[in-house]
């Protein structure tokens, strides 16, 4: 994935969600569209343009509404959950800095929040030799 500043980084995902891009561009590839500029990028918008950040806010809204979803499901929101069950599922902090793409540590730490029952409990398997 290229990110903010061109920064190149991989990104981990499941299965499932490779044989959905797999279906998203065999259906794209029936489209016969070209896509105008000298990238090539994964998502693009209805009018074959690369998908920007106001755009992925903007369908967000949409689902939002059509689903009556509270008003704080945003993408930034999704990522902070991402973070947040990275660490809840034991990866450590340098760990979730590079997969988030953070330059700095300091960053990933006040960009997640675990809360203080999680730690309680972590703290206690520990103890306990769990």
């Amino acid at each position: 994935v290229v990110g903010k500043g061109g920064k190149i980084r991989m990104v981990p995902f499941l299965k499932i969600a490779k044989q959905h891009i797999q279906k998203y561009l065999q259906m794209l590839s029936q489209k016969k569209f070209i896509i105008t500029t000298n990238e090539n990028p994964l998502f693009i918008s209805k009018n074959y343009t690369r998908l920007n950040t106001q755009s992925v806010a903007q369908i967000l809204k949409k689902i939002r509404r059509k689903n009556i979803l509270p008003e704080n499901i945003t993408p930034h929101s999704f990522r902070h959950s991402y973070a947040s069950h990275l660490l809840e599922n034991g990866a450590n902090l340098r760990e979730v800095q590079t997969l988030l793409g953070h330059q700095n540590l300091s960053t990933t730490t006040n960009y997640t929040e675990i809360d203080n029952l999680y730690l309680g409990q972590k703290f206690d398997k520990i103890m306990n030799n769990d």
